[in-house]
């Protein structure tokens, strides 16, 4: 049995890439319609199958074994059936139904599945987050902010979430704890080796304060009393040198 699906799109990084999808009894293979490139799914790496909106429309997902989620959007309602079939027949897989929250609330329960981050209200998924477009993550004062890889193909792109994670009874820091699991599973970037230059205390506009910075081969570490930033060498599009008010030079 084989299935085939045009006008379909695989979701990168927060980009729809459009394309064609081919469906068999042993995988399924998005084909990009601007690259030519092949992304295949092998059906027996696939833990879950899930039914569920990817923009305005009908969305599979695929959660393999080792905990990377694949999104595919375009399809029509009355393909479900289909799709059901061939995945409780020769995937051997249900295909569940992951519904949207569409209440406008702004709290629910953050969860993780493999390594995708889901906030869920009353187990209505109101967004995921893939954990290896997170760049970095940080903890303070019960707040939990995760920043972005950036796509170069969105005309608009996503930079921060930020998370209230109120305390509980134990002495340990929620958003500390949430903190460890996402770096553990995301592409975050850890500092390791000896640093190339260390500036010190280095009086910053954005962000406001005083920060040490450390410079590595690929990446700026800053470090201050209450954040840490690491910025990726790569994003840096340009160092500017400029004259301050007080006669002193000002790095931008």
């Amino acid at each position: 049995m084989v299935l085939e699906f045009t006008n379909v799109c695989m979701e990168k990084t927060g980009h729809l890439d459009q394309g064609r999808m081919k469906l068999t009894e042993q995988s399924a293979v998005f084909y990009n319609n601007k690259t030519g490139l092949a992304e295949t799914v092998i059906a027996k790496d696939v833990q879950r199958c899930h039914w569920s909106r990817l923009g305005n429309g009908p969305a599979l997902r695929f959660l393999t074994e080792d905990g990377k989620m694949y999104r595919f959007g375009g399809f029509d309602e009355l393909d479900h059936e289909k799709l059901k079939a061939i995945f409780t027949k020769n995937w051997n897989l249900e295909l569940e139904t992951k519904s949207i929250c569409c209440k406008g609330v702004n709290y629910g329960a953050l969860k993780f599945l493999g390594s995708n981050l889901e906030f869920e209200h009353e187990d209505q998924l109101i967004f995921d987050v893939p954990l290896s477009s997170v760049s970095n993550c940080l903890a303070a004062k019960n707040e939990l902010t995760l920043e972005f890889h950036q796509n170069d193909e969105c005309p608009v792109s996503l930079m921060e979430i930020r998370f209230y994670v109120p305390s509980d009874a134990t002495e340990d820091d929620p958003a500390e704890e949430y903190k460890k699991k996402i770096v553990s599973k995301a592409g975050v970037i850890q500092e390791t080796g000896k640093a190339l230059a260390v500036l010190e205390q280095i009086l910053c506009a954005t962000p406001r304060g005083r920060y040490d910075i450390k410079i590595y081969p690929t990446f700026l570490a800053l470090h201050g009393k209450t954040f840490n930033y690491n910025i990726p060498i790569s994003s840096i599009l340009g160092l500017f040198l400029l004259p301050h008010q007080d006669n002193r030079l000002s790095l931008r």
